[in-house]
């Protein structure tokens, strides 16, 4: 199974990585840039998400766009002696887009990425549930192990299909063996639900009309 479950909490990436990268397609893959920050977790929260999207993007020009990802689990949120999150997975998924072919993968310090287009075959409730067709494409990475503190992220470029508000997903999960019990760990844990069944983030950028 390709998807595993990740714990997730977000560094401050500078502003101007979006407006030093080109809007196209690149084949060196180069580590965005980000500022070193305090990390900060509410009681509980197991992963910090942050999203850098466009200021302006144009209908079927590529725009970048990076999800950092902080590991903030503490074994003491559960009194077990557990330091490692054993298999992380970090989502972005696009219901604003039809055509897989629009989601272009472009770097990662994730161990492994893959893209599912609709159509494909995914699994529901973080891997515990039954498979459906995936109903628009999804780009996820996964990490083996992740320890207090580390910070992990996956760039991509998105063509979007069509001008006006762009949205998409965005979810971390991940699991845990304490002693003899499974836990699985996820940021969001409440509000939307995409369509395998799990919480995201919902976020959005504008999109402009194509240049004439």
């Amino acid at each position: 199974m390709q998807r595993k479950l990740v714990n997730i909490s977000v560094v401050l990436v500078a502003l101007a990585l979006l407006l030093a990268l080109a809007p196209a397609c690149s084949n060196v893959a180069e580590e965005p840039k980000q500022k070193s920050a305090p990390l900060t977790s509410e009681a509980g929260q197991n992963f910090l998400i942050e999203v850098v999207k466009p200021d302006d993007a144009r209908q079927m020009d590529w725009a970048l766009v990076v999800v950092w990802v902080t590991c903030t689990y503490q074994r003491s949120h559960f009194g077990y002696d557990v330091d490692v999150i054993k298999g992380t997975t970090v989502s972005v998924s696009f219901p604003d887009l039809s055509d897989v072919k629009n989601v272009s993968f472009w770097s990662s310090t994730l161990e492994n990425h893959h893209t599912y287009a609709p159509g494909e075959k995914v699994y529901t409730d973080y891997g515990n549930g039954y498979q459906v067709e995936a109903q628009y494409p999804i780009l996820e990475g996964d990490q083996r192990n992740m320890e207090y503190g580390d910070k992990e992220y996956i760039a991509f470029q998105v063509r979007p299909e069509r001008s006006g508000k762009f949205t998409f997903y965005v979810k971390a999960y991940g699991y845990l063996w304490l002693e003899t019990l499974y836990v699985t760990l996820c940021e969001p844990d409440d509000g939307t639900k995409d369509e395998q069944n799990e919480y995201v983030q919902v976020h959005s950028f504008q999109v402009l009309e194509p240049y004439q």
